[in-house]
C-alpha cells in the first residue's frame, strides 16, 4: 500500500514538474495569436516568431482544418515590396493520431498577395498589431 502510494504521489509530482516546465517553455517561446477562419479552417501566427530583414518578413503560421482533423505548421516568407510570399517550409500533423503526415523543405513559388485573401488577412494583422511595425504604421 505505502509502496502505492509513493508511486502515484511520484508520478503526480513529475507530472506537474513537467507540465509546469513546459507551459513556461511554450509562453516564452511564441505567441500564437488567431487571425482568421475560412471553410472551417483556422489561421494563427506565432507573433515571436516574426523575423523583419531587408524588403523580407518571415514567420510561422498555423492551419487548423477541422473537416480533415489536419495542422499544418509553415514559415512563410513575404517580399514587401512586391507583395508576394511564399512557404519556405511546411509541416502537416494528423489531429487524429498526433503524427506527422508530411513535411516539405524546399521553397515554393513565390504568389501575390491579393486583397481579401488569407495570406493578406495576416500580414495586414501582423502589420497592426506587431510593434516592430506600429512606429512605421504611425509614420505613414
Amino acid at each position: 500500500m505505502k509502496v502505492s502510494k509513493l508511486i502515484f504521489s511520484f508520478l503526480l509530482l513529475f507530472i506537474i514538474t513537467t507540465t509546469t516546465c513546459f507551459a513556461d517553455k511554450s509562453k516564452k517561446d511564441a505567441d500564437w495569436q488567431y487571425v482568421i477562419s475560412r471553410n472551417e479552417i483556422s489561421y494563427s501566427v506565432d507573433m515571436n516568431s516574426i523575423k523583419f530583414f531587408n524588403k523580407y518578413m518571415a514567420f510561422w503560421m498555423v492551419t487548423d482544418d477541422k473537416s480533415t482533423n489536419r495542422t499544418g505548421m509553415f514559415y512563410v516568407v513575404v517580399n514587401s515590396s512586391d507583395r508576394t510570399f511564399r512557404f519556405e517550409e511546411a509541416y502537416v500533423y494528423d489531429t487524429t493520431t498526433r503524427e506527422q503526415i508530411g513535411y516539405v523543405n524546399e521553397p515554393t513559388q513565390w504568389g501575390k498577395i491579393e486583397k481579401g485573401s488569407v495570406i493578406y488577412s495576416i500580414v495586414t494583422y501582423i502589420f497592426q498589431h506587431h510593434p516592430a511595425t506600429k512606429d512605421s504604421m504611425a509614420k505613414g
